[in-house]
């Protein structure tokens, strides 16, 4: 191999080992949730039980107190990946709601052929004061994406949630294992 070629080759190995992708900041993915939480209930006098419940996207909107009338349930492709509520209606000057962000020490290893993007890395700290409250936890899965790695458009996303947050209760910690699906683009209007 020429030096020209492998300074081209080796040039653009670094650029995709290193590069973030340029998905548009203010592209979302429609978002379904399903898993579990896990809490423990105490039983008098000393003794405590796990106790399993279902932690699904009906559950995130009525842990943050909002509709799916005027919020969907997104995973928005910015800087960062992010869980979110957006509200529907831009007009409706509502919040956008963070409910699980990944961490800035997250890692990607891309598959040019397959077109699929492997990723992982840390829950960021969120704002919550509800179960996802003092979140932690890794966040891991994969993308499909169409056109190349540096300019693509990502189609689909599945991602594995495996953290703690807080039991709302008060009794304890919370543990947290769910799975995101996203597909499909939402444009906010």
């Amino acid at each position: 191999m020429n030096n020209t070629l492998l300074s081209s080759v080796t040039a653009l190995l670094v650029t995709l080992a290193t590069a973030s992708p340029s998905w548009a900041a203010g592209t979302f993915l429609k978002a379904k949730v399903s898993g579990t939480v896990q809490t423990q209930t105490p039983v008098p006098p000393s003794d405590g039980r796990i106790h399993s419940a279902k932690l699904d996207s009906k559950r995130i909107f009525d842990e943050f107190g909002v509709s799916s009338d005027q919020y969907e349930l997104v995973v928005s492709l910015g800087v960062t990946l992010t869980l979110e509520l957006l509200p529907k209606l831009s007009a409706a000057k509502l919040p956008t709601i963070l409910v699980v962000e990944l961490g800035s020490d997250s890692q990607e290893i891309f598959d040019t052929k397959a077109r699929t993007i492997a990723l992982g890395g840390s829950i960021a700290p969120g704002t919550a004061t509800n179960l996802f409250e003092n979140i932690a936890g890794e966040i891991a899965g994969t993308a499909r994406y169409q056109g190349t790695p540096i300019s693509g458009v990502i189609t689909k996303l599945v991602l594995g949630v495996t953290g703690r947050g807080t039991d709302t209760s008060g009794v304890g910690p919370a543990l947290l294992k769910f799975k995101i699906a996203a597909a499909g683009s939402f444009v906010q209007q």
